[in-house]
């Protein structure tokens, strides 16, 4: 995987089934960076979740205040008939919600 690759979320939860914030399985982003932990863990950033936080790499236990990072393993890459495909499926189901009267 390399940096502009469209990756698919397979694996959105974390060690007690809790969704982790800010991907969802399922859903297409778009690859920023790739990197290595100096503990050998690859480790993503997206282009779609431009977040500031504090990350922890839990091999080697090592707390940062970066850019919201994420494990390889959490995404496959798509080839580029499926990543058609899923834009298309996307774009039929967006919903335009109603403005909230506030009266």
């Amino acid at each position: 995987m390399n940096p502009g690759d469209k990756v698919i979320c397979i694996n959105d939860n974390n060690l007690y089934r809790i969704p982790v914030r800010s991907i969802c399985t399922g859903i297409i982003y778009t690859l920023s960076d790739v990197f290595k932990c100096s503990c050998g863990n690859v480790y993503v950033q997206l282009v779609e979740v431009d977040k500031i936080f504090n990350m922890w790499c839990p091999k080697c236990d090592v707390f940062r205040y970066t850019k919201m990072f994420f494990h390889i393993k959490r995404f496959r890459l798509l080839d580029q008939a499926e990543n058609t495909e899923k834009e298309c499926d996307s774009a039929k189901t967006r919903v335009k919600l109603p403005l909230l009267n506030p009266n």
